[in-house]
C-alpha cells in the first residue's frame, strides 16, 4: 500500500484486521444457554386434558375443603407445577379455567373409574378436547397436555374380572382406546396447536394396586399393550408430538427410590381409600407426601407429581439448552478473529519490505456472561493462533493463519455444559491504495464437541445425561475503509460484512434411562453488519489504537432443534432455539511496541461488548510478531 504519514502499508493491515473484526461481529453468538424458568417465553397457555393424573381440581366444588385432587392434598399435581414453572397456573376447566382432565375419565367412553361418584360421570377425553376446539381459535403458540389410558386399562381389566370380555376383546378394546387418543392429538395439531405432549400410562402393574392384585405381570402386559399402540398411532400421525415416558420413570423410582428421595415405593402415604379426600392430616407419618412415592394404591404424592413435573421440564427445555451448541462456533471464530486484529492493529506504522513472510503467535482469551433472560451460565475460550503473511506487492497482503481454541460452556442454573475444541484455518487478503482499503477473508473449523452433559433435576434427586458429536463451521467476510490523517493519528470509518455457517451433527445421549435424549442436526446461519470508527496512534515506541463498532446480525431468526427421547423414538419434536441479541456495540482498545532493540514486537488487546440483551463478553488478546 503507498504510504502517507503512518505508512499507510499497513493499512492492509487495518484490512485483516477488519476481517478479525468481523468474525469477532459474529460474536452475537451466545445468547444462549437454560435453566429453570428462560423457556417460558417460548410458550404462551397451558392447556391439560386427561384423567386424574392431571386434574388440577375439577371435583372440589363438591368435596371437603382441603380435598378435591389426587395426590396427597393440599399438595399441587405436576400441572401445576410446570405451568407455574413458565409463568402460568393450571385451573380447572369446569371453573373457568385450562385443565380439562377430570379423574376417573376414560379415553371416550362412560363410565368413568371407579363407576361411583364423582368420578363415574368424569368427563371422557375426546369430549374434553372437542369442547376445548368449539371454543374458539386455538392458541398455537400454548403448550398442550394430553394424558390419559389409565383408566381404560382399569375398565377393561374389571371387564375380563367379571367374564365380560376375553383377553382378545381387552386388547382389542385397549387399541381402539389407543386410536382415538390419537386421534384427538391429530385434532388439536389440525386446528393449531403446534407444542402437544403426549405422556404413555405409567407401569400400572408396579403400582400399589397392580402389586396387590396378584396380577402385576398382566396388567403390566396391558399397559405396555397400551403404550405401544398409543406410540405407533402417533408414528402413523406424522405430527410432531413431545413424547414422555411415564412408564420407565415409574420403574426407575420404584428401582432405586433413594436416588429420588423417596424412603417408600411400595404402600400409600394416604390412611384414606383414596387420594382424592387425603388430607395432610390423614398421612401415615407427617413427612409421607415429601418420602412416599404413592399417595394411595395409584396414583402419585406431592413429591412423586414434583418429579413428573421436573421431568416434562428437562424434556421440553432441552432443545433449547442444546441449541447452544451450533452458537459457539461463533463464539470461538470471534476468538481467533481478534488474535488476528491484535496482530494487524500491532504492525500500524511500521514499516514492511516486500516479499518477507512475517511469523506471529497469539494468545486470547475471552469469557461471555450470559443474562439471566438466557439462562445464565458462561463460556470460557483459550486460543491461541500461529500463522503469517507477506506483502506481495506495494498494494496487496496475503496470509494464512492456524487456530486451535478450546472452549467451556455452562448451561446456567446447574443445568449442564459442554466443552467445543475447535481447529481452524483461515486465509486472508488485503488491498490498499493511498487512504482506501479493501480486504477478506475465508476460513473453515472443525468442530470436535466433548462432555455434553444435561443435569437433570427430578425430585429431591438429580441425574446427569451426557454425549458428544462433531461439526463443520465456515466463514467468510469483505471489509473496507477510509483513513484521515491528525498529527501522529490516523483514523476513520470503516465497514464489514461477516457470514458464518456452523452445523452441529445429530447425536444422541449415551444412556438408556427415561431422561436420554437424541438431538437432531443442527445449522447456524449468522451475516453480521459492522460499521464503526477507529484510531491508531504513533508515540514513538508506544503505538495506541481504539475502536468502537455497531454490530448487527440479520440472520438471527427463529430456528428449531428437533429432539426426543431415546426410550420412546428418537427425535420427534422441535423447539425454537434460544435467540442472541442481533444489535449490540463493541469496543476495542490496545496497544503494541518494540520489545527491546529486537525486532520482535509485543501487543495487547481488551475488547467488550455493550448494550447486548443476552449478555455481554470480555475478551484479552496478546501476541508478538516476527519478520524473518
Amino acid at each position: 500500500m503507498p504510504q502517507n504519514q503512518f505508512d499507510m502499508r499497513p493499512e492492509r493491515r487495518f484490512i485483516m484486521r477488519r476481517m478479525k473484526r468481523a468474525v469477532l461481529a459474529s460474536a452475537l453468538f451466545i445468547g444462549l444457554g437454560l435453566g429453570h424458568g428462560e423457556a417460558a417465553a417460548q410458550f404462551s397457555g397451558f392447556y391439560f386434558f386427561g384423567d386424574s393424573l392431571s386434574d388440577a381440581g375439577s371435583f372440589k366444588p363438591v368435596l371437603p375443603p382441603g380435598t378435591g385432587k389426587f395426590t396427597t392434598n393440599p399438595g399441587p399435581i405436576w400441572a401445576e407445577v410446570i405451568a407455574q414453572r413458565y409463568g402460568f397456573t393450571a385451573t380447572p376447566a369446569n371453573q373457568g379455567g385450562n385443565d380439562y382432565a377430570e379423574g376417573g375419565a376414560r379415553v371416550s367412553q362412560l363410565p368413568g373409574v371407579p363407576n361411583t361418584p364423582p368420578t363415574g360421570t368424569a368427563t371422557p377425553v375426546t369430549t374434553q378436547v372437542q369442547t376445548f376446539l368449539g371454543k374458539g381459535a386455538v392458541n398455537s403458540g400454548a403448550l398442550y397436555s394430553v394424558w390419559a389410558g389409565a383408566n381404560d386399562v382399569f375398565f377393561q381389566l374389571g371387564l375380563a374380572a367379571a367374564g365380560a370380555a376375553t383377553s382378545a376383546q381387552v386388547q382389542a378394546n385397549l387399541a381402539t382406546a389407543a386410536t382415538q387418543l390419537v386421534q384427538q392429538v391429530g385434532q388439536l395439531n389440525a386446528a393449531g396447536a403446534r407444542y402437544i405432549i403426549v405422556w404413555n400410562v405409567p407401569d400400572i402393574g408396579k403400582t400399589p394396586f397392580g402389586v396387590g392384585s396378584g396380577q402385576g405381570a398382566t396388567i403390566t402386559a396391558l399397559s405396555s399393550f397400551y403404550n405401544s399402540t398409543l406410540f405407533a398411532g402417533l408414528d402413523a400421525l406424522h405430527v410432531d408430538v413431545i413424547r414422555l415416558n411415564s412408564f420407565a420413570l415409574l420403574n426407575e423410582a420404584i428401582a432405586d427410590p433413594a436416588a429420588f428421595g423417596f424412603t417408600n415405593v411400595t404402600t400409600p402415604a394416604c390412611t384414606t381409600p383414596s387420594s382424592l379426600i387425603c388430607t395432610s392430616a390423614t398421612l401415615v407419618a407427617p413427612n409421607a407426601a415429601q418420602t412416599y412415592l404413592f399417595a394411595d394404591t395409584v396414583h402419585p404424592t406431592t413429591a412423586g407429581h414434583k418429579i413428573l413435573a421436573d421431568y416434562a421440564a428437562s424434556v421440553i427445555e432441552a432443545p433449547q439448552k442444546i441449541s447452544l451448541l451450533a452458537e459457539a462456533p461463533l463464539q470461538v471464530e470471534q476468538a481467533t478473529f481478534r488474535a488476528l486484529d491484535g496482530r494487524m492493529m500491532s504492525a500500524v506504522g511500521a514499516p514492511r519490505a516486500l516479499n518477507k513472510f512475517e511469523a506471529y503467535a497469539i494468545y486470547d482469551y475471552g469469557n461471555y456472561d450470559r443474562s439471566n433472560d438466557f439462562g445464565g451460565g458462561d463460556s470460557q475460550a483459550n486460543s491461541v493462533v500461529v500463522g503469517g503473511d507477506m506483502k506481495l506487492t506495494d498494494r496487496l497482503l496475503a496470509g494464512i493463519a492456524f487456530g486451535y481454541t478450546e472452549d467451556k460452556s455452562s448451561l446456567g442454573n446447574s443445568g449442564g455444559g459442554f466443552k467445543l475444541n475447535e481447529a481452524t484455518l483461515t486465509a486472508y487478503v488485503g488491498y490498499g491504495d493511498g487512504p482506501w482499503y479493501v480486504g477478506g477473508s475465508v476460513g473453515g473449523g472443525d468442530l470436535d464437541f466433548r462432555d455434553i452433559h444435561r443435569t437433570i433435576t427430578l425430585g429431591a434427586g438429580t441425574r446427569t445425561e451426557s454425549g458428544s458429536t462433531r461439526g463443520t463451521h465456515l466463514m467468510g467476510r469483505v471489509l473496507g475503509g477510509y483513513w484521515f490523517n491528525y498529527g501522529n493519528w490516523v483514523h476513520g470509518p470503516f465497514a464489514r460484512l461477516t457470514y458464518q455457517e456452523a452445523k452441529v451433527y445429530a447425536w444422541s445421549e449415551t444412556g438408556t434411562s427415561s431422561t436420554a435424549m437424541s438431538f437432531g442436526h443442527q445449522k447456524r446461519d449468522s451475516l453480521v453488519s459492522s460499521i464503526g470508527w477507529q484510531a491508531n496512534g504513533n508515540l514513538g515506541w508506544l503505538r495506541p489504537y481504539a475502536r468502537v463498532t455497531w454490530e448487527k446480525d440479520y440472520n438471527n431468526d427463529d430456528r428449531i432443534v428437533r429432539a426426543g427421547l431415546v426410550s420412546t423414538g428418537g427425535v420427534g419434536f422441535g423447539l425454537p432455539a434460544l435467540r442472541p441479541d442481533d444489535n449490540y456495540a463493541l469496543f476495542d482498545i490496545g496497544a503494541s511496541g518494540e520489545l527491546g532493540n529486537s525486532k520482535v514486537t509485543g501487543f495487547v488487546s481488551v475488547n467488550a461488548t455493550a448494550g447486548k440483551n443476552d449478555g455481554n463478553y470480555q475478551a484479552v488478546t496478546v501476541g508478538v510478531r516476527v519478520p524473518l
